[in-house]
């Protein structure tokens, strides 16, 4: 089982201890874009209605790109994002399947654009698509991945039945390293597979089980049942929204100037919050009502919250802040940032990075453990 996923694993697992500070980076790396500089922002400037800075930044990027989602943030100090995107979801690789995927950041008060980012051939969102699906289509690889982890589970925790010591002269020797007396690197890369193993083991298993979250449906619904203390039935917008038919309707650019101004009186403490255009999903297209995702923070999502707007009107329909919502829903939203260590700050990120890279060892060192004793044998 383990040389049936091991390249999988050390492939996923490597990939995402690259991932683990990736939005720390691209801030960085794309600080003078994000933050506009003073001569950038008029004195006594206001910021343009959003439907008014969508046609200013249509003007100059013409009509060939989709634009799907913006995302604002509450400081008027950094610029707004534009997002493209259009996918083919019958490909059968990464490339194919991102048609377009483009970042423009752009300044609020004249709705010029500061700068484009091709997002699909951004180092950080290859390494993200290998992590989730190899580079294959996101359908393929997605299972492909999941069946993998399925087996890495398994394979960590009949591991740790297997490294139990059985004595007391045994636990001297699995709990550290006594590499004094070990002078054969097979018996080193032995101590490594089952030392580093044992103490990866607990976080390794939680990563995995989160990262089980993006790819079978029934551990979201897991979540929600253990979270809120056995309840089966949970939110859905599609069915829980009452939406009736308004009399007071507006064109689609009143209707985002009023939605962004009723998310920015409900939420002006928040750090940014995602604006869906186009929806994603063709079938989410003919929905009624426009979702809006609120970041409380700038690195968790844990903290998020969301609102539900009449697309005919601008009409709040539901309000959900994060104080709301049950136990098994704050679970679910936990789940990103507990897969990716963000759960608590730098430190779980650091633990989690260190935890990846460890992960992504044992596949080559059980391989070379395996192949040690494959080759005794023919002795």
């Amino acid at each position: 089982m383990g040389l049936s996923v091991g390249l999988i694993i050390f492939i996923v697992s490597l990939a995402g201890a690259v991932l683990v500070f990736q939005d720390e980076i691209k801030d960085y790396t794309r600080h003078d874009v994000i933050m506009m500089t003073d001569y950038q922002i008029p004195e006594k400037g206001k910021v343009l209605p959003v439907s008014e800075m969508m046609k200013r930044v249509k003007e100059q990027v013409g009509e060939s790109d989709p634009l799907s989602w913006l995302t604002i943030p509450l400081n008027k100090k950094q610029a707004y994002q534009f997002h493209y995107y259009d996918r083919d979801n019958s490909a059968w690789n990464y490339s194919d399947e991102f048609k377009v995927y483009k970042t423009a950041y752009v300044n609020p008060y004249n709705g010029k654009i500061i700068k484009v980012y091709n997002e699909k051939n951004d180092f950080f969102f290859i390494i993200l698509r290998l992590h989730r699906s190899l580079l294959l289509s996101s359908e393929i690889g997605s299972w492909v991945i999941g069946i993998s982890v399925i087996i890495f589970i398994f394979m960590l925790i009949t591991g740790i039945i297997i490294w139990y010591p059985r004595n007391k002269s045994a636990r001297k020797t699995r709990f550290w390293f006594r590499w004094k007396k070990v002078k054969h690197w097979r018996g080193r890369n032995y101590d490594l597979h089952n030392i580093l193993g044992f103490y990866s083991s607990f976080f390794a298993l939680i990563i995995a089980i989160s990262g089980l979250y993006f790819v079978f449906k029934i551990i979201p619904k897991a979540y929600h049942y253990i979270g809120s203390g056995g309840q089966t039935e949970f939110f859905d917008p599609k069915k829980d929204l009452v939406i009736e038919e308004s009399s007071n309707k507006l064109s689609k650019p009143e209707v985002l100037d009023k939605i962004v101004y009723k998310v920015e009186e409900l939420y002006p403490k928040a750090y940014s919050y995602r604006l869906i255009i186009v929806p994603r999903k063709k079938k989410d297209k003919a929905l009624r009502f426009s979702t809006v995702r609120v970041n409380q923070d700038q690195y968790n999502r844990k903290t998020r919250a969301q609102a539900y707007f009449n697309k005919q009107n601008g009409d709040l329909l539901l309000n959900r802040p994060y104080d709301s919502l049950n136990g098994g829903e704050k679970l679910a939203l936990a789940n990103y940032d507990i897969h990716t260590g963000a759960i608590y700050g730098v430190g779980t990120k650091i633990l989690a990075l260190i935890v990846s890279l460890i992960c992504a060892s044992l596949p080559v060192t059980g391989f070379l453990v395996w192949w040690n004793r494959r080759k005794k044998k023919k002795y």
